[in-house]
């Protein structure tokens, strides 16, 4: 009784012989830094809330939420107006 041939698997290519696709990184749009530095701002607005809220009988502190809230809404107002409002979104993370 003879045995069956085996068959001896083809080598592979090696990874390193295989070379990636060489893509051009994604550059942000220019907005990007806007968009960042409003949402950092927002992200202030907010813990300063917090802050007031846990200070809550300290004189003022209500006052302090109100106005923080007003600014919150402005930006909410001007972010609905779309691409158009990016002057006004500089300006109001600047304030």
């Amino acid at each position: 009784m003879s045995t069956p041939p085996v068959a001896v698997p083809k080598p592979r290519a090696r990874a390193a012989a295989i070379e990636p696709k060489r893509v051009a990184p994604i550059t942000p749009p220019p907005s990007s830094d806007l968009d960042a530095r409003v949402t950092n701002r927002k992200q202030e607005l907010i813990a300063e809330i917090l802050e007031h809220k846990k200070n809550s009988s300290r004189a003022g502190a209500a006052e302090a939420i109100d106005r923080i809230k007003a600014r919150l809404l402005e930006l909410a107002s001007i972010v609905k107006e779309g691409p158009k409002a990016r002057g006004r979104l500089d300006e109001w993370v600047s304030r």
